[in-house]
């Protein structure tokens, strides 16, 4: 009976190591958040250029779904990242900001979807503020490729 008992200690103990037991996943060098963040941001804006420019409030109705599930993937990604503590602050006021316009960019496709110009145009004028902050928050961290995508 005690046999059992070990080899189920020691499955503990090996899957403990494996999964990072010793104080948890590695932070990230600022060098690692600017390459990894950039990517993201680069992997978002290449899925949206894929989704062609609206033209029209029917096109937004359109393909607002995906353009907004894909900023909101990018979103959750950046927030993911386990960055050093030095660039904790500016990594929450980035995914603040990104949060944030994510939201108006859903108030823009509801809107469309409503065939509600005004508050598409009102949603978007919000949405466009927010994509300036957070363009902005991500220069302040060096996520060039990031600032771009507003």
């Amino acid at each position: 009976m005690r046999l059992p008992l070990v080899l189920f200690v020691g499955l503990l103990a090996i899957l403990a190591a494996g999964c990072g037991g010793s104080g948890g996943p590695k932070r990230l060098t600022h060098a690692e958040l600017v390459t990894q963040g950039n990517a993201i941001c680069v992997t978002a804006s290449g899925e949206i250029d894929k989704l062609g420019d609206p033209g029209s409030l029917a096109d937004i109705a359109r393909i607002g779904k995906q353009l907004a599930d894909i900023r909101d993937a990018e979103t959750n990604k950046l927030a993911a990242l386990h960055v050093a503590k030095d660039d904790e602050a500016g990594q929450a006021r980035l995914v603040s900001a990104l949060r944030a316009r994510d939201k108006t960019l859903r108030d823009v496709v509801a809107a469309a979807r409503k065939n509600d110009f005004q508050g598409a145009t009102e949603a978007l004028g919000a949405g466009q503020k927010l994509g300036d902050k957070a363009s902005n928050a991500a220069l302040n961290i060096g996520l060039l490729r990031c600032a771009e995508g507003g």
